[in-house]
C-alpha cells in the first residue's frame, strides 16, 4: 500500500524499451526526460520481481521485498562520537550524550541512535579471540541498559581489516563471527563497520566479501539469540572509491558512505571531505538507492564550528567551522539525499554552557541557531520520506545547482543551493521540474521559515508555466515543496 518508485537511467547502448511481469499496481513510465520509471503500490507483502528489457533484445531482472519489517525503512538519525570526542569517548561521555537527546528535544525530532565510535576497545584480543573493552567502558553492561532506557538504540563500531582506521582496537577481519556473536550478546542495535587497513584485497569484489562475511555473521547471530536480522542495521563505512552503491545491497548492509569522511570545511580539495566535494559525489548517483538502501553522505558537521578533532584536518589553511549559510546548505542537502543523518558535534552543550567533556573546555555561542537547524521537522521530513527518493539535479552549474526530489505524497520538493562566493538572483522555470504536473496548481512552501511564499498578504500560486526567481546568499540553500 506504500508508493514505490524505481527510476531507470538510460545510457548510451543501454535504453530501456520496456518491462515484463510487473506486479499489479506497478505501471512503467515514460513522462521524463532522460530515464524511465516504475511507479505505483503493490498490495501485499511479498517477494516480487520484474524484467527490465534493454534494446538488443537484453534483460535485466529485478527483484524487490515488500514488507514491514525492514532493518532501515526510512534512513537512521543518530549522534556518532568520532568528530567531537574521538579517543575521549567513555561510559560517562555517552552517558552524557544519551541524556541530551531528550534534553534538546533531539529524539522529539527523530534523532533515536547512540554510536560509539572508534577507540572503545584495548589495543589486544583476549587470549581466547574476544574483543575486550577499554577502562573507560568497565561497566558496558550498564551503559548499554542505560542508553535503551531512553528509548534510543545504541551502535559500535569495527572495521573489516586488521585493525581500526586509528590503529587503536583489532578489526573484525577473520573473527566475523566471534564479533558479531559479542555485538549481539552485547544488545548493540548497529554496527558501524570501516575498511582500513585491509588485509583481504582492496578491489570492489574484496570488499564486497569482507562486509558480506560481516553480513552474514550478523544474520546468524541474531537468529542464534532469537532476534530478527531486520532488528540489527549494518552500517557500512567504505568511503565511495569502490562505488558501494552498485553492490552494498548485496552484503546485508542497509547504508553505506559514499564519500571520503565529512571535514569542517566548506571547500575542502585537497582531502575531498569539504560540504563542496559531498555534493559533488552524491549529486551523481542520486538514482541509486531506495527504501532499506541508502546513500550515506557521512556525518553532519553543523553545530562543530571547528572545536572537533579529525573533522578540523585539511581546509587548505583555513579556519575551521561553517557559517550559517554553510550550515543550512548541509543540513538541507543531506536531507535531500535522503541520506543518514548523524550529528557529530557536541550535543551536551546545545544550551550554551561551557563543558569538558571533549578533553577542551568548548562553549557553543550559535546552540541556539544549530538547534533550530538540526530539529527543523519540515526539513527532516525530507529525509525520512518513505518513499526513499534522492534529490535529482534538474540544473548543475559551477555556480548553483537546484534539484527536485520525489515524495510519497505527491508533493515534490525543491532545493537551490548557490555554490559561489557571492550572493546570488537564481531563477528556476517550474516547467523544468519534471516533478510537478502541468496543468496543476501549486503553492510554494518556505521550509527553513515555515511559510508560503506571498505577495503582500495574498498566497502566490504556480503553474508549471510559471518561473521564480530566488537571491540566495552565498553558500547557501533554500527548500520548498509544492503543495
Amino acid at each position: 500500500g506504500k508508493p514505490f518508485m524505481h527510476k531507470l537511467l538510460t545510457f548510451a547502448g543501454d535504453e530501456v524499451t520496456g518491462v515484463e511481469g510487473l506486479p499489479k499496481g506497478l505501471a512503467l513510465m515514460s513522462d521524463r526526460p532522460g530515464y524511465k520509471y516504475i511507479y505505483g503500490k503493490v498490495p501485499a507483502a511479498g517477494e516480487y520481481k520484474y524484467t527490465v528489457m534493454l534494446n538488443g533484445g537484453r534483460k535485466v531482472e529485478v527483484g524487490f521485498t515488500v514488507s514491514k519489517d525492514l532493518a532501515q525503512p526510512t534512513p537512521f538519525m543518530g549522534v556518532l562520537t568520532w568528530n567531537a570526542f574521538q579517543s575521549h569517548i567513555s561510559s560517562d561521555i555517552i552517558k552524557a550524550i544519551a541524556d541530551g537527546f531528550d534534553t534538546f528535544g533531539l529524539k522529539a525530532a527523530g534523532y533515536d541512535h547512540m554510536c560509539i565510535d572508534d577507540e572503545w576497545a584495548k589495543h589486544d584480543r583476549s587470549a581466547d579471540g574476544r574483543l575486550q573493552w577499554g577502562p573507560k567502558f568497565q561497566d558496558y553492561e550498564d551503559l548499554v541498559r542505560y542508553v535503551h532506557s531512553k528509548g534510543l538504540k545504541i551502535g559500535t563500531y569495527s572495521d573489516a581489516g586488521s585493525y581500526t582506521c586509528s590503529g587503536a582496537q583489532p578489526g573484525s577481519y577473520g573473527y566475523e563471527d566471534v564479533d558479531a556473536e559479542d555485538f549481539v550478546k552485547w544488545d548493540f542495535d548497529l554496527l558501524k563497520y570501516d575498511f582500513c587497513n585491509s588485509i583481504g584485497g582492496d578491489t570492489p569484489e574484496d570488499a564486497e566479501k569482507a562486509y558480506t562475511a560481516m553480513g552474514t555473521a550478523l544474520d546468524k547471530a541474531m537468529s542464534k539469540a532469537g532476534k530478527k536480522p531486520s532488528d540489527f542495521k549494518l552500517y557500512m563505512c567504505e568511503w565511495g572509491g569502490r562505488q558501494p552503491w552498485l553492490w552494498a545491497a548485496n552484503t546485508g548492509a542497509t547504508c553505506w558512505r559514499c564519500t571520503a569522511d565529512t571535514r569542517d570545511y566548506w571547500d575542502d580539495p585537497a582531502y575531498r571531505g569539504g560540504v563542496k566535494q559531498v555534493l559533488d559525489v552524491m549529486k551523481k548517483i542520486w538514482a541509486y538507492q531506495g527504501v532499506n538502501r541508502w546513500n550515506d553522505a557521512d556525518m553532519l558537521i553543523v553545530g562543530l564550528h571547528g572545536t572537533g578533532y579529525p573533522s578540523n584536518a585539511g581546509g587548505a589553511g583555513h579556519k575551521p567551522g561553517l557559517n550559517y549559510e554553510e550550515s543550512l546548505t548541509n543540513f538541507g542537502l543531506w536531507c535531500m539525499f535522503a541520506s543518514p543523518l548523524t550529528l557529530s558535534n557536541n550535543i551536551t552543550n546545545l544550551d550554551g554552557k561551557p563543558n569538558d567533556l571533549t578533553g577542551k573546555t568548548v562553549v557553543n555561542k550559535d546552540y541556539a541557531t544549530d538547534l533550530a537547524i538540526i530539529t527543523n521537522q519540515e526539513v527532516i521530513a525530507l529525509d525520512q520520506d518513505p518513499l526513499g527518493q534522492a534529490g535529482e539535479p534538474i540544473y548543475d552549474t559551477k555556480d548553483y545547482i537546484v534539484m527536485q526530489k520525489d515524495m510519497a505524497d505527491g508533493h515534490p520538493a525543491l532545493s537551490v543551493t548557490n555554490l559561489s562566493d557571492l550572493g546570488r538572483n537564481i531563477r528556476v522555470k517550474l516547467g523544468d521540474l519534471t516533478a510537478l504536473k502541468a496543468g496543476k496548481t501549486y503553492k510554494m512552501r518556505d521550509l527553513w521559515n515555515h511559510c508560503f511564499l506571498t505577495t503582500g498578504k495574498k498566497v502566490n500560486k504556480y503553474t508549471t508555466n510559471d518561473e521564480f526567481v530566488i537571491w540566495v546568499p552565498a553558500h547557501a540553500t533554500y527548500l520548498y515543496r509544492f503543495l
